[in-house]
C-alpha cells in the first residue's frame, strides 16, 4: 500500500472523526431550525466514511462488499437530511414532518434494501473488476439499473436544496446572507467530488472522493458556526413574517392595482387572492378605502370603517418607496377591532348605567342627609356631634336655643373647652361624662347658659363606632330638666300627701272598726264590721300600691345596686308563700338555681317583690290541687349572656283578648272583676316597672293548660349602661 492510498484512507478515518466531533457540537443547537436535519447528516456522513475506510483496507473480497453495504446506510440518508436542512434553514417547512420525512424515504430505504439483497437480483451492482489506483486495490462496481435510478434521485434532492438555498441567498439580507452562500460553498466539494466518481477515467475508477468532499464541508461549516453564527442567529422570510402576521396586509401597486393580499386580511374581508390581485383596490375591495374625491386631493392616511358581515376595521394606508425615494405603491395595514369597538360600546353603556346609578344614589343620599337634617331640626333636644379629635363638628338649633351659644361659637372648639364654659364652678367633675368610654352614658347635670342662667339636665353621651368598632366620635343629647323636675317635685309632694293625709284616716278608721269588734253587736252588724275590715284592707293595699307605682315612674325605686343572689331571692319567695300556698291546697315547686348561673345587678329588694307580685298573681288564680314552677334558665346563645326567671301556674289561663292588657295599671280581667280574686290590678304594673329598671323584660304566655311569666335580665350590669339613677326610696311593698 503506498503512501497516497495510506494518505486517502487516513483522510477517510479522519473525516468520520471530525463529522463525529462536529455533530455532537451541532445536536446542541437542535431546537434550532435546521439543526436536529444538519447534526444526523453529520453522523451519516462519519458512517459513510468509517465504512469506506474499512472497506479500503479490508483483503477478502467478501469484507469488502460487506463494508460496502454498510456504506449505503450513510450514503442513503445523507441527500435525504440534507435536503430537510435546506427546507426547515429557508423556512419552507417548521421541523421534520413525519408524512414529508416518510415520502422523501422511500426511494432511499428501497435502495438500502436492495444494496443488502443485491446477490439475489444485481439491481445495485453487477460485477466487481479490480483496479489499481493510488498504489492500493479498489473494486470497481459494475453499477445495475436501480443504482442509477438512485443517482437521479439523489441529484434531484441536491438540486433542489441547492436551488433552496440560491433563492434564499438572494431573498436574506446581511449576515443571513452570508450564511447562504457559506453553505452554497461548502456543497462544492461533494457535487465535484460525487460526479468524479460516477465519470471517472479509468484510471481513476472506483475512487470515491465524496466523503472527503464531505470533510471540507465540515471545514466550512465549523467556519459559519464560529463567524456566521449558524444555526444560533436564524434567517427569517420576509414572507413568513407578512403570512404569520395578526393585522392583515394589502399591497397595491403605483395605479392601485392590488398585487399581493397575506392571509389575514383574506380572513378579514372574506376574499381569495386570485378574485382580487390585479384589479383596482375599489373593484377589488369594495368603495370602503378612500383614495381621495379628486385629483389634487390626497387619500387618507387612515380610518375606521364598518363593513356588513365582516365588522369594525381600522386601516393605515402609506406609500412604499424605493431607494431613489420614488413612490412605487402603497401599503395598506388592516386591524380588526370589533370587539375593541364591542368593548368600547359595552363600557360606555356599563358607564352610563354606572352614573346614572351614582346619580341616584347620590340623589338618595342628599334626601337621606336632609331627612337627617330635617330630623335633628325638628328634635326638641340639644345635639352635639364630637369627631375622635375630641372637636364640635356640629349642633343643631335646638341646642343653640337651649344653651345660648350658636353653631358659629362652637364648631371647631374643643368638647373639653366648651363643657368647662358650660358647667358652673359648684358642679363635682367626676359626675361628668367620660369621653374616653366606649359605652353609653347618661346622667343628670347642672349646666350655664351662654348669658349665665343654669338649669337642671339630662346627658346622654353615645360613641359612633367605624366598621372595625373603633371609636371615631361621639354623639351627645342634651335635655332642659327643668318641667321634669318640677313634676318630680309635684309628685314627691303628692306621694307625701298620699303618705301622710290619706294613711292617717285609713288608720282610724281600722282603729275604730277593731274597736266595734271587741264589743257585743249583732251579728248583721258583725258582718257588717268585717265588709268594712276587708274595704279598708283593700283601701290600704292601694295606697301602697299607688305610692309604689309612683315611686317607679319616678325613676326612685330602684334603691341598692348590687350583685344579686338568686338562691336568697328564691328563698325568700318560697318562705313568704309556703303557708298561703299549703292552705290554698297548691304546690309550689323550685328546682333551684343551676350551677354556674350568673348573676344580675340591681336591686336585691325590688327584685324578690316583682317576683312576688307574679308568684302572687299565679296563686290567686290556680285552683287546688294546682302547680307554680318557679325556675331560672339560661339563654342558649353563649354571647347573649341573658338569664330567665320563669313563673308557670296550671290555672285556667287568660284569654287571648286580655293577655294584652295584664301589665296595664288597674286593669282586672273578668275573672277578677266579677268579685272572686281580690286585688288592685297594680300588682303586674308594679313587677314590670320593676323589671324594666333593671334593663330586663317581662311577657307572657298563657293557654288553657295555664300560664307562663318570662322576666328576661341581663346577666351583667345592663350592657354596660350605667343607672340611670341611683337615689334610696322605700321599698313599699304591701
Amino acid at each position: 500500500m503506498s503512501w497516497a492510498f495510506s494518505l486517502y484512507v487516513g483522510c477517510l478515518f479522519a473525516n468520520a472523526a471530525f463529522c463525529v466531533g462536529l455533530a455532537v457540537s451541532t445536536l446542541r443547537l437542535r431546537d434550532r431550525p435546521g439543526g436536529l436535519p444538519l447534526g444526523l447528516l453529520l453522523l451519516a456522513i462519519a458512517e459513510w466514511s468509517l465504512a469506506l475506510g474499512f472497506e479500503m483496507t479490508a483483503r477478502p473480497l467478501s469484507a469488502r462488499i460487506l463494508w460496502s453495504k454498510i456504506q449505503y446506510v450513510g450514503l442513503t440518508v445523507a441527500p435525504v437530511l440534507l435536503f430537510l436542512f435546506s427546507l426547515e434553514l429557508t423556512r419552507q417547512v417548521r421541523g421534520i414532518r413525519a408524512g414529508v420525512l416518510l415520502l422523501l424515504s422511500a426511494i432511499p430505504l428501497t435502495t438500502l434494501a436492495l444494496a443488502w439483497t443485491n446477490e439475489w437480483h444485481g439491481l445495485i451492482w453487477t460485477a466487481f473488476t479490480p483496479n489499481e489506483v493510488l498504489g492500493g486495490r479498489i473494486l470497481v462496481y459494475g453499477h445495475g439499473t436501480w443504482f442509477w435510478i438512485w443517482v437521479v434521485y439523489l441529484y434531484s434532492l441536491l438540486s433542489v436544496a441547492t436551488l433552496l438555498l440560491i433563492r434564499a441567498a438572494f431573498r436574506y439580507r446581511y449576515l443571513h446572507r452570508r450564511q447562504v452562500v457559506g453553505l452554497l460553498v461548502s456543497m462544492v466539494p461533494p457535487w465535484g467530488l460525487n460526479a468524479f466518481y460516477l465519470a471517472a477515467p479509468p484510471r481513476f475508477q472506483g475512487l470515491d472522493l465524496t466523503p472527503v468532499g464531505f470533510m471540507l464541508t465540515g471545514v466550512i461549516l465549523v467556519w459559519s458556526l464560529r463567524h456566521l453564527h449558524l444555526l444560533k442567529v436564524a434567517p427569517v422570510a420576509r414572507d413568513v413574517v407578512i403570512d404569520e402576521m395578526r393585522e392583515g396586509v394589502i399591497v397595491c401597486d403605483r395605479q392601485d392595482r392590488v398585487v399581493d393580499v397575506n392571509p389575514a386580511a383574506q380572513a378579514m374581508l372574506g376574499i381569495r387572492p386570485d378574485a382580487v390581485v390585479g384589479e383596482s383596490l375599489e373593484v377589488g375591495l369594495g368603495a370602503w378605502v378612500p383614495m381621495g374625491d379628486s385629483e389634487s386631493e390626497e387619500p387618507k392616511t387612515g380610518g375606521e370603517v364598518q363593513i356588513e358581515g365582516v365588522g369594525c376595521l381600522e386601516w393605515r394606508m402609506s406609500p412604499l418607496q424605493g431607494p431613489g425615494g420614488d413612490v412605487f405603491g402603497r401599503l395598506i395595514i388592516l386591524q380588526d377591532i370589533t370587539e375593541r369597538k364591542t368593548a368600547q360600546d359595552e363600557l360606555r353603556q356599563l358607564n352610563s348605567v354606572l352614573e346614572a346609578k351614582v346619580e341616584s344614589r347620590t340623589a338618595e343620599i342628599r334626601a337621606e342627609k336632609e331627612r337627617q337634617e330635617a330630623v335633628l331640626r325638628s328634635v326638641g333636644d340639644g345635639i352635639l356631634m364630637v369627631d375622635g379629635d375630641r372637636a364640635v363638628r356640629y349642633v343643631n338649633a335646638a341646642f343653640s336655643a337651649l344653651t345660648g351659644y350658636s353653631a358659629k361659637d362652637v364648631i371647631g372648639l374643643p368638647i373639653a373647652d366648651l363643657i368647662g364654659e358650660m358647667t358652673p364652678e359648684e358642679v363635682d367633675p367626676v359626675s361628668l361624662p367620660d369621653l374616653e368610654a366606649t359605652h353609653v352614658w347618661r346622667g343628670d347635670v347642672r349646666a350655664r347658659r351662654k348669658d349665665g342662667p343654669t338649669y337642671d339636665a339630662a346627658l346622654t353621651v353615645a360613641p359612633v363606632k367605624d366598621r372595625d368598632g373603633q371609636v371615631e366620635g361621639h354623639v351627645c343629647t342634651l335635655r332642659d330638666e327643668t318641667q321634669r323636675r318640677r313634676l318630680d317635685r309635684a309628685r314627691d309632694t303628692f306621694i307625701e300627701n298620699v303618705s301622710h293625709q290619706f294613711r292617717t284616716p285609713v288608720a282610724t278608721l281600722r282603729l275604730y272598726a277593731h274597736l266595734l269588734g271587741r264589743e257585743e253587736v249583732s251579728p248583721a252588724t258583725r258582718e257588717h264590721l268585717e265588709v268594712m275590715e276587708e274595704q279598708i284592707r283593700w283601701l290600704e293595699g292601694l295606697i301602697e300600691d299607688v305610692v309604689e307605682i309612683t315611686a317607679l315612674d319616678s325613676g326612685k325605686g330602684v334603691m341598692h345596686w348590687e350583685r344579686i343572689s338568686l338562691h336568697r331571692v328564691f328563698d325568700c319567695i318560697q318562705d313568704c308563700f309556703r303557708d298561703r300556698f299549703d292552705a290554698a291546697g297548691i304546690t309550689l315547686t323550685c328546682p333551684g338555681i343551676p350551677s354556674g348561673f350568673p348573676s344580675p345587678m340591681g336591686d336585691e329588694a325590688r327584685l324578690t317583690q316583682a317576683l312576688y307580685e307574679i308568684v302572687e298573681n299565679a296563686l290567686l288564680f290556680t285552683p287546688r290541687g294546682g302547680r307554680v314552677d318557679l325556675l331560672a334558665e339560661m339563654s342558649t346563645e353563649p354571647s347573649d349572656g341573658t338569664l330567665t326567671i320563669k313563673v308557670r301556674d296550671t290555672g285556667p289561663g287568660i284569654p287571648v283578648d286580655e293577655q294584652g292588657s295584664v301589665f296595664e295599671r288597674f286593669f282586672r280581667g273578668q275573672v277578677a272583676a266579677s268579685g272572686q280574686t281580690p286585688g288592685t290590678g297594680l300588682g303586674l304594673s308594679i313587677a314590670r316597672a320593676i323589671v324594666e329598671a333593671h334593663g330586663g323584660e317581662i311577657s307572657l304566655y298563657s293557654a288553657e293548660s295555664g300560664s307562663s311569666f318570662a322576666v328576661r335580665l341581663p346577666g351583667s350590669s345592663l350592657d354596660g349602661c350605667a343607672p340611670a339613677r341611683r337615689v334610696p326610696a322605700a321599698m313599699g311593698r304591701r
